[in-house]
């Protein structure tokens, strides 16, 4: 090698250099941290660099930021950023509230004010005045500003979703995205739940409220909302495989529905199986597709054969659904007959307005004390706590809000041009409803991420998917 060709060219020097400085910052940045006891900062530097690229190319485009805060809603409290307070700060809430501020940005930086509308804004609007309203005259006031607080801010998602997908294609890409978060979770919750039959005797013993059911028991505060994490790939999925697009597609896309359904089952959420027979049963009938059913019931039956773990815990997946009709096998279902009682008639005494939002465990505990109750108290209703908190008035108001988005929702499944697009509506109309039963099981509902999303993706399709289509969109997909 000659002299002239071991010299350094100006562009290796550059590299070399950078190098060199990037080993001495990090070097510096790990005995900072070895020294102050915070071992995260060196990943820390390591991942600013691509942290902010993501924040540049999200600012171009704010889908990026979409993606990100579904992902971190499925991660639920899998990944709390902080554990003590009021409420644990989440990846959601960073992503979200991240995502708020990239959205004005991106306004701002490109100077497009436009900004697309639902249509359900006057609804909207008197939901939340009214909700406000209650917060006035309710017993337990700093709760009630706190969630109406939240639930306003968390309202705001609608916006963003409806903003920031702007094709069919980003559509499919995000429910893509979701399936494949989804069975990662369902992977650990089959692994850690039927697989392992030391912890469904366990499960058994102790009525289904055992360390099991994978990431739904264990990662997050309540395992019935991790449970719904489920519903919207299932119903996907479910959709495609009965659909009219080409075999090679379904039959790849079929091997991914026994994993998540059995992921589903794992969480041990009577509700949420309650909640996803219902989805499958609407997507059955909307597609005339009846025999789907059969085959369901025949691969459970085959995975009873080749799963023994299931065969374990099959025993207490038919109790615990059953139980959650009959009210009187364990505290969880004897604790919602008395809820319920309560409720009409605490209905009955203040019918017109009710007692106000997030009133209603106030009320129960000046009957009942948390030890004769098993520390339950919250309601296990949205139909009866709405009629409890916000009475007559709040609960039409809150009616007509449902109507006009399950309105919409059913709108997309006539109005879909194509098999992909009828995919999408059906799963978020079907999913709409599995929620709407799921919430008559369980209290809550309207700080509940996956509903925006939902309400989100609504009107994305109705506004922005449908009208743009067409009926030769994914001709590759569709069946000859």
């Amino acid at each position: 090698m000659s002299v002239a060709d071991s010299r350094l060219t100006p562009g290796t020097l550059r590299d070399r250099t950078m190098v060199l400085f990037g080993l001495l910052i990090y070097t510096a940045c790990a005995g900072l941290s070895y020294l102050t006891g915070i071992t995260i900062l060196p990943l820390v530097l390591i991942a600013l660099p691509a942290l902010l690229y993501f924040g540049f190319k999200a600012v171009q485009v704010p889908f990026l930021m979409l993606i990100l805060i579904s992902v971190a809603s499925y991660l639920g409290n899998m990944a709390n950023v902080i554990e003590d307070g009021l409420i644990p700060i989440s990846l959601f809430q960073i992503a979200y509230v991240a995502g708020l501020g990239v959205f004005m940005m991106n306004r701002l930086i490109t100077g497009n004010p436009r900004i697309k509308i639902s249509g359900i804004e006057l609804e909207l609007l008197l939901l939340m005045a009214f909700v406000f309203f209650t917060t006035i005259y309710t017993g337990n006031q700093a709760d009630g500003l706190f969630y109406a607080t939240r639930f306003l801010v968390l309202s705001l998602f609608l916006y963003l979703i409806l903003n920031t997908i702007e094709s069919s294609k980003q559509m499919l890409m995000l429910f893509g995205i979701l399936v494949g978060v989804s069975l990662v979770l369902a992977v650990l919750s089959i692994r850690q739940g039927l697989m392992n039959p030391e912890a469904a005797a366990l499960s058994i013993l102790m009525d289904g409220l055992g360390p099991i059911g994978a990431r739904g028991r264990v990662s997050h505060s309540d395992p019935n909302i991790f449970a719904t994490h489920f519903f919207i790939p299932i119903a996907f999925i479910v959709c495609l495989v009965i659909s009219q697009i080409k075999f090679v597609y379904k039959a790849g896309i079929a091997v991914l529905l026994p994993i998540l359904l059995l992921g589903l089952m794992a969480t041990y959420s009577r509700s949420a199986w309650v909640s996803a027979i219902v989805i499958v049963v609407i997507i059955a009938v909307v597609y005339r597709q009846y025999k789907f059913f059969v085959i369901g019931a025949l691969g459970i039956f085959v995975a009873l054969l080749v799963l023994p773990g299931i065969r374990e815990s099959l025993v207490n997946v038919v109790m615990r659904f059953f139980e959650i009709f009959a009210g009187a096998a364990d505290d969880s279902s004897r604790m919602r007959i008395v809820l319920m009682y309560f409720a009409i008639r605490r209905f009955l005494e203040s019918y017109l307005l009710g007692v106000g939002f997030r009133g209603f465990s106030h009320e129960f505990l000046k009957e009942h004390s948390t030890f004769e109750t098993f520390g339950v108290y919250e309601p296990h209703n949205v139909t009866y706590t709405v009629l409890v908190e916000m009475g007559i008035i709040g609960f039409l108001i809150f009616s007509f809000f449902l109507f006009r988005i399950y309105k919409a929702a059913w709108e997309n499944i006539k109005n879909s041009k194509n098999e992909i697009h009828k995919a999408f509506s059906v799963s978020v109309f079907a999913c709409l409803v599995g929620f709407a039963v799921f919430y008559q099981f369980l209290g809550g509902g309207f700080t509940d991420n996956n509903i925006w999303l939902l309400v989100g993706l609504t009107f994305v399709l109705k506004h922005t998917i449908i009208p743009e289509s067409g009926k030769k969109d994914y001709d590759e997909f569709v069946k000859d």
